[in-house]
């Protein structure tokens, strides 16, 4: 299983954004729950599109940004301007998100 944390780089497809996958990054509400901000600057600075992980029908992380940490400890975030080069995707299983943050933005 594919776990994914604060920060990291995802993709993702979910029928209110349209068709395709769209970039985006997990980030947080209300200080613990976790969503979808979808948006990948400098294309979308302003990232509005917020997703719940409830409403995401298929969802990919980036090998090297997925927000965790790494063998020396450091979460491995992604920000504006990271290196993405030979960056590889992985499918993200959507049960423990959507069970644990599922609806975050709606309360």
């Amino acid at each position: 299983m594919t776990e994914v944390g604060y920060a990291a780089r995802v993709r993702v497809q979910a029928r209110q954004l349209g068709p395709g996958w769209h970039a985006a990054t997990v980030g947080r509400v209300g200080g613990t729950c976790m969503t979808v901000m979808v948006g990948d600057p400098p294309e979308a600075p302003v990232r509005v599109d917020v997703v719940d992980f409830g409403d995401v029908a298929e969802m990919l992380v980036s090998d090297r940004f997925d927000g965790l940490p790494g063998p020396d400890g450091t979460p491995r975030k992604w920000a504006p301007g990271a290196d993405t080069t030979r960056e590889e995707w992985r499918k993200v299983e959507l049960g423990p998100m959507r069970e644990k943050h599922g609806n975050c933005s709606r309360g």
